[in-house]
Parts: structure tokens; sequence; C-alpha cells
């Protein structure tokens, strides 16, 4: 279902503003959107990219406040209906700041964002397996990471292999193990 509804041209959108920010907030409230606006830190930080996260409403609205042109402001919302991140939104772009939205077509969140990366995705009722929503962002994150990575690939790769060479100094030397993920 995730690959038949992804708006592959607002993806590559957010990866370009991405790619060519000066700094990039990520916000998100609860378990889920906070997580996601931590792994879009996670992520885009090894890209050698400036970013933060917050899952604090009244953090994200002063950040927003004080964001710039040039920066960028990711807002993951699963209901659409969060009216802080409605507000930091706002005041994002009376700074004309891009705003990109992770968040269900037609909602609140969605009208008020510049480019809408829309993630409709039926739910199921079982509540002991992950939910179909929560993976579809976390692959949502992990393709506009990549291509951001390779829209930046010369800067990313000097980054990268910093990282790199600092976690095989301080583990056990074994270059094969993953880049913290």
């Amino acid at each position: 279902l995730l690959h038949r509804s992804l708006d592959i041209a607002a993806i590559e959108r957010a990866a370009d503003r991405i790619a060519k920010a000066d700094m990039i907030y990520a916000f998100g409230s609860g378990g889920n959107s906070s997580m996601i606006a931590d792994e879009f830190q996670n992520r885009l930080f090894r890209l050698g990219l400036r970013i933060t996260a917050s899952s604090d409403h009244s953090m994200q609205l002063m950040m927003a406040a004080a964001a710039r042109a040039g920066d960028v402001l990711i807002g993951s919302s699963f209901s659409g209906r969060n009216a802080e991140l409605v507000r930091a939104f706002g005041l994002a772009r009376e700074a004309k700041v891009t705003t990109i939205a992770l968040t269900q077509s037609g909602s609140p969140v969605a009208a008020a964002a510049e480019i809408v990366v829309p993630i409709d995705l039926p739910e199921g009722n079982n509540i002991f397996r992950p939910t179909s929503t929560r993976i579809a962002y976390i692959a949502t994150v992990d393709i506009i990471a990549s291509l951001v990575a390779y829209a930046i690939q010369p800067k990313a790769a000097v980054t990268l292999r910093r990282i790199k060479q600092q976690l095989v100094a301080h583990r056990d030397g074994d270059d094969r193990q993953l880049l913290g993920d």
C-alpha cells in the first residue's frame, strides 16, 4: 500500500528544500510523531546538516519564532489535527521558512504547510503489532534522508566517514558495524 500511496513529487520537493536548508527543525508531539522528529535528526545530522528535534510545544513555538528564511521546519502529525504544530507552521511561514508536513492529506496540519507529504493509510485494530502508519512514516523518513544524502553527496560522505572513524575508534575496531543506526 505505501509504495502506491507515496507522493513522489512532494517527497522530492521536501528533500530538495532540506538539502539546501541553513537550519532544520523537526517537530512532533506524542509517541509516534516525536519518534519521527527524532529519527529525522538521527538521519540528517549524520549527513552534516544542522538539525534539532523537539517534542515540546512551547519549545517548538519559540524555535519557529526564531527561525529564518533559508531554514526548514518539518512537522509530523499522524492525526493531522495538532493545533500547536499548525501554530508553529504559521509562525515559521511568516518568516519565509519552508514548512514540510508529514501528515494526513486534507487535515489542518496539511493546510498549514507549504509542502505536504501525505501519509494516508488505513489503520488496523490490532494493538499488539506496530501500526501501518508508524512503519509508513519511518519508511518515508528513510526515503527523504536517502534523497538528501545523494543531493549533498560529497559533504555527506565526508561527515559519514568522520563519524564512522570515531565509532570504530571507540568500539572494538570493527569497521564493518553499522553507522550507529
